[in-house]
């Protein structure tokens, strides 16, 4: 079903994509990652943030999150990815999660990288 034709499952994701620019998954991928299995990116990349319930799974986000912290980063699977684990931890501090440890790297990454300020731009890190 085409996006026009579904509503958000979410007000804060929908804000959240819009000062993020609404991004689009990269045409191409070229980081690589931490555990050297990239399957995470294509499976992040097939979501329809805003649209998906719970959109990233677990394992996902703890393997995005291993990234984030130990490797070079693509600057448009970025802008494409952070959006959808910001809502990953913030339906994690909502709802719980068996995921712990993946919200742990997660904000590890954050700390190691200073809120990733060099990557995004004043509206996308205030």
């Amino acid at each position: 079903m085409a996006k026009n034709n579904k509503a958000f499952l979410d007000t804060g994701m929908r804000d959240l994509l819009h000062v993020f620019g609404n991004p689009e998954p990269p045409q191409v991928i070229t980081q690589i990652p931490f555990d050297h299995d990239d399957r995470h990116y294509r499976k992040l990349c097939s979501l329809d943030p805003g649209y998906d319930e719970n959109p990233v799974d677990g394992i996902d986000f703890l393997d995005y999150s291993l990234d984030l912290k130990y490797q070079e980063l693509q600057p448009d699977l970025f802008l494409y990815a952070f959006p959808l684990c910001l809502n990953f931890w913030r339906n994690d501090l909502i709802n719980g999660s068996s995921y712990g440890g993946a919200v742990d790297e997660f904000l590890g990454a954050m700390a190691k990288h200073n809120g990733f300020h060099t990557l995004l731009n004043e509206n996308q890190y205030a």
